[in-house]
């Protein structure tokens, strides 16, 4: 070949590149736009919030989708909140049920073409209508972050506390990103704090979201070694695994989305925060079932408790020590729960009962978490078991041995 023909083939190939590139550029925007579309035709339906999904099934041409109006979906939920669990994406006979039971009919809508051939998928499409939906988890853990005497603060020294909790946050999460765990958080204000859950479903997205905590109180107590007046937060601290409803506040005139939680979770954590004492890490008294963890279902175990869980995340929380809250490197890590020496080598843990404003019962755990720095200091989160005398909930001593009820 000549050095003519070879630059020409040279340049052919080039141009092939080029083009190549420019129309997967135009199949990509093709692609947010059918999605944006999509997002449109919704956002009428959703009606500023008066309507909500609660299915959708695919069709010939297109899609159904079910929406109902909120006064109709309390009405209905009592008999069917099975309705809520899981993907809102269904096949055409449950889609049918759906609308009987709601009394509603599915709208047709058909999607645009993609230019380039690139296909929208279910999950595309699942990640679009799921910002309409309002999703019911069985069994979900969430953190609650509550800053101790928050209100007694002038407003500036408020949003300082704020902003350096939300500070912990972030570095918790990108530290866990940056070591390959995918612990994707979402949280919601409680004015004194934050709810955080973790959006990866079971047992492993539930540890994950202890090794987050942990990392969020590393940086909250470090910090406090090096921070002046009040900008950082003492915190007291709730984690619990429970049911509850997931639903996205979204913006009419702007393009954002919040999610936010609500039910039996939130419920009883906001209740045992009320007693917790300033520093205090309190772990909710749960049952988990397994669902498809095989490691644990290999062991024989179909369910866990709180101890059982809390053996689970120590061995995680080891793989952290090499993380830098604050600039301080850590040297280990170690966190248990609080109780009282047994015979021989044995352990038992206390359990308290937090009794609310209600009258209302709720079981907790007193955790503890202890922190090596590289320069031999130590740092010590959470109250021990001599240190709860104010604590008002009545104590018991629980034998893991034995098979016991939240």
């Amino acid at each position: 070949m000549t050095a003519v023909s070879q630059t020409t083939a040279k340049t052919a190939v080039g141009k092939d590149r080029v083009a190549n590139m420019a129309a997967a550029r135009a199949a990509d925007e093709s692609f947010r736009e059918a999605l944006y579309f999509l997002g449109n035709i919704l956002d009428r339906q959703w009606d500023l919030g008066r309507q909500v999904v609660v299915g959708w099934c695919s069709t010939a041409n297109g899609i159904q989708v079910l929406f109902v109006p909120n006064h109709r979906l309390s009405e209905a939920l009592a008999d069917h909140q099975h309705l809520l669990i899981g993907s809102r994406h269904v096949d055409a006979d449950t889609m049918a049920t759906m609308a009987q039971i709601f009394g509603k009919k599915p709208v047709s809508l058909t999607l645009p073409t993609v230019a380039g051939g690139r296909a929208i998928t279910s999950a595309d499409i699942e990640t679009v209508v799921e910002k309409y939906c309002i999703k019911k988890i069985d069994s979900r853990a969430a953190v609650l972050f509550d800053i101790v005497k928050f209100g007694i603060y002038p407003p500036l020294e408020q949003v300082m506390q704020l902003n350096n909790l939300q500070y912990s946050i972030n570095f918790a999460q990108t530290a866990l990103v940056q070591h390959g765990i995918n612990c994707k958080t979402s949280r919601s204000p409680t004015g004194d704090g934050f709810y955080v859950w973790n959006t990866k479903p079971g047992l492993d997205g539930d540890l994950d979201l202890f090794q987050f905590m942990v990392l969020v109180l590393a940086e909250n107590a470090v910090a406090h070694y090096k921070g002046k007046g009040n900008t950082v937060p003492q915190l007291r601290t709730c984690f619990h695994i429970g049911s509850n409803f997931e639903y996205n506040q979204v913006d009419v005139l702007a393009p954002t989305i919040v999610s936010y939680i609500v039910g039996d979770l939130t419920i009883n954590m906001s209740r045992m925060i009320d007693k917790a004492l300033p520093g205090q890490i309190l772990i909710g008294s749960f049952i988990k079932a397994l669902n498809g963890e095989a490691i644990m279902e290999d062991n024989g175990l179909k369910r866990i408790n709180a101890p059982i869980f809390m053996s689970l995340a120590q061995r995680r929380v080891k793989l952290l020590s090499d993380l830098v809250p604050s600039g301080e490197r850590v040297n280990d890590i170690s966190l248990y729960l609080t109780g009282i020496k047994g015979t021989g080598e044995n352990y038992n843990v206390k359990r308290y009962r937090i009794r609310d404003k209600h009258g209302k019962s709720h079981n907790a755990f007193n955790a503890k978490l202890n922190i090596a720095l590289s320069d031999e200091r130590k740092i010590f989160i959470g109250l021990r078991d001599n240190d709860l005398a104010e604590f008002d909930a009545e104590p018991s001593v629980l034998d893991l041995s034995g098979d016991w009820e939240p």
